[in-house]
């Protein structure tokens, strides 16, 4: 599992997780030296606000970043041994990429992100979820920094259109 999610260089893990670093440094949030424990136990993370409360934004954004990109991580690896039947040939190495390439580990990631913010402001809808909506106060914390940060639309069903498309500046090309 910790070759899988942090060694491995057939899953395009080096570039998930620094595009998932540099999400979270947008929040001026500190990332963490990951490792297997921090990765499994992702929903267990407690952040507090400057008066010591539970900061269910921060915890919330963390989780999500976390958990999706190790599960694209697997998806990937799956892929590489299961389509590709592992062929050394297949490998994706430092210099040569001949199935995901770094475009492609990085499309998916963002894709990935873009449906999980979507996800979370149609879940917020309290008109057709009534008490089983998200609070749209705890989807603003979650990704309202990025969003502001990214000179994306605003946080709302009627705003929903481009998340995460003008993400240019800190990508890398």
């Amino acid at each position: 599992m910790e070759h899988m999610l942090l060694d491995c260089h057939s899953t395009g893990q080096r570039i998930i997780w620094n595009l998932a670093k540099r999400l979270c440094v947008k929040t001026r949030e500190v990332w963490p030296d990951l490792n297997v424990g921090i990765i499994l136990g992702c929903g267990l993370t407690e952040y507090m606000t400057s008066d010591r409360k539970p900061d269910k934004g921060k915890r919330r954004l963390f989780k999500i970043l976390i958990s999706e990109s190790a599960y694209l991580i697997w998806k990937i690896r799956c892929e590489w041994r299961i389509e590709h039947n592992a062929h050394p040939d297949k490998k994706i190495t430092d210099s040569v990429r001949l199935d995901h390439t770094d475009h492609e580990v990085r499309n998916r990631w963002i894709k990935m992100i873009s449906d999980r913010i979507h996800m979370d402001i149609l879940c917020s809808d309290g008109r057709r979820y009534k008490k089983k909506a998200i609070a749209s106060s705890i989807v603003q914390k979650v990704w309202g920094k990025i969003l502001r940060a990214e000179k994306v639309c605003g946080l709302s069903l009627e705003e929903i259109s481009g998340v995460l498309v003008g993400i240019r500046d800190w990508w890398p090309p």
